[in-house]
């Protein structure tokens, strides 16, 4: 009987850590813009930094400010933001740190 309230007390804990991670993530799946303003900010006739991989651009004015990328590993920032600029961006300057080497690996840089 012990060993069932063990298993029981066990099986409830990881459901319980289960459902946390996933309100977590629900809660934090990452906000970015109000569609008003992102229709304001960001459209395909932009010519400064892709955003999302396909048409969301910034203008060239604000491209040109400091930018920082911050997302957890397998986010998709190498594939969604960092090559796609890399191949379309061929009048200004890009510093990008690859401490993981996937950029050289690419022989994009």
């Amino acid at each position: 009987m012990l060993k069932k309230i063990y298993q029981g007390v066990f099986i409830a804990r990881t459901v319980s850590e289960w459902l946390k991670t996933r309100e977590r993530r629900q809660e934090n799946e990452g906000y970015f813009l109000e569609d008003r303003a992102r229709r304001t900010l960001l459209s395909p006739k932009h010519d400064g930094l892709l955003l999302d991989g396909d048409k969301s651009r910034l203008d060239a004015e604000d491209s040109f400010r400091n930018l920082a990328m911050i997302a957890s590993t397998g986010a998709g920032k190498t594939a969604s933001f960092i090559v796609p600029n890399l191949l379309t961006l061929d009048h200004c300057s890009i510093v990008a740190t690859d401490p993981s080497g996937s950029l050289y690996d690419l022989r994009l840089i």
